[in-house]
This record gives structure tokens, C-alpha cells and sequence, in this order.
């Protein structure tokens, strides 16, 4: 959640986390959490193929962890890949159908949402707001899928609670493509969120 972060600190921090998971790696390179760390560092410095190699790498020695397989879920949403991220997120959801964390039924949004199921896309945007009222995202993308659906009442009431919500306007800069992510997604983002 870097966003949260003073800016002028970010990067220091960045820097800090990927020198203790450089570390930890030479003690233990099974150790999961290590390429977890090494996935956001790689999301947060234009490295597509570096985040997808530790996410990949992260579930593979944590296969039965939910945050390990919604962390690829999400770097494969951001390839533009939801069908496969689909299938990854409802495995993590059957580790623990009771309590599933909240990343995961946005993530399950986000997917049905590039694959043009608004429908789907907004029940699991108000599914994941219903766990989390400050999870700020899930109102902008519900925002937009009402907007394309038609619904522009709908869309204006989530508009402002992500107003309401983000007041410095986080939003605007997330999940946008970095210039090593995969071509789907790019398409995706230029075609369906920019308008």
C-alpha cells in the first residue's frame, strides 16, 4: 500500500524491504513471504516479468496460503490475464470460505469487471466494501461499472463515497500499466478504464 506512504520516504523504504528480502533469501530461499516482498518491490519499479516470476514463485512454496494466491491473482490481473487470475482466486477461496480476506473478492471483481461481467463485477465490489468500507478501490471500480452499464445514479453515489473516501485521490493513480506490463493489459486499461 505505498500509496499511503509520504513520498519522500517511499522509495527508502522500498529499498529497505528488498535488501532484507535480498537477505533472508540467503538464509532461507524457501522461505514464501521472501518473494511476496520481492513481487511488490518488482510491481513497484516497472518489472512485470520479475513480479510474475515471484508471485509464481511465492505459490509455489506456499500453495495453501490465500494472501500467497491472491498476490498472483492480482499480478495476473495486471498482465491482463482474469480468466487465469479467476481460477487462482476462487483455489485461495476455498482455503478458507468463512473468512476470506478482503483482497480476494476484489480481485474477484476486477476479474469478472476486465471480462465485461459488470453484473458479477459489482456484486463482488459490494461484497468486498461490506468487509471493508475503506478499501477504496472497490468504489471506483463499481463507479465505472455501473457507469458503462448505464446507470449513471449508481455510478455517481459510488463516485462519491470514493470521494469521500480518497480525498487526495489515490485512486486516479492506481492499477494503471507500467510500461513492461503485458499488451492485454494495456489494451484493457486504454479501451475500457481511460474513457
Amino acid at each position: 500500500f505505498s500509496h499511503t506512504l509520504d513520498p519522500s520516504l517511499k522509495e527508502k523504504y522500498f529499498q529497505e524491504a528488498k535488501e532484507l528480502a535480498e537477505h533472508a533469501k540467503r538464509l532461507d530461499p524457501d522461505f514464501f513471504r521472501i518473494y511476496v516482498t520481492l513481487m511488490l518491490y518488482a510491481e513497484s519499479h516497472d518489472d512485470y516479468p520479475g513480479q510474475l516470476r515471484n508471485a509464481e514463485k511465492a505459490v509455489s512454496l506456499a500453495p495453501k496460503d490465500q494472501q500467497v494466491g491472491n498476490a498472483l491473482a492480482h499480478t495476473l490481473l495486471m498482465g491482463g490475464d482474469p480468466k487465469r487470475a479467476k481460477a487462482v482466486l476462487e483455489d485461495a477461496m476455498k482455503l478458507d470460505p468463512k473468512r476470506p480476506i478482503d483482497q480476494i473478492s476484489f480481485n474477484l471483481g476486477w476479474a469478472a469487471f476486465m471480462m465485461q461481467d459488470y453484473d458479477t463485477s459489482i456484486d463482488w465490489f459490494q461484497k468486498t466494501i461490506d468487509a471493508n468500507s475503506t478499501y477504496i478501490d472497490a468504489y471506483g471500480w463499481m463507479a465505472m461499472a455501473h457507469a458503462i452499464k448505464g446507470d449513471m445514479v449508481k455510478s455517481r453515489e459510488q463516485l462519491d463515497k470514493l470521494l469521500k473516501a480518497d480525498p487526495k485521490g489515490s485512486f486516479a493513480t492506481r492499477r494503471r500499466p507500467m510500461p513492461s506490463s503485458p499488451q492485454p493489459y494495456k489494451d484493457f486499461y486504454q479501451q475500457i478504464v481511460m474513457p
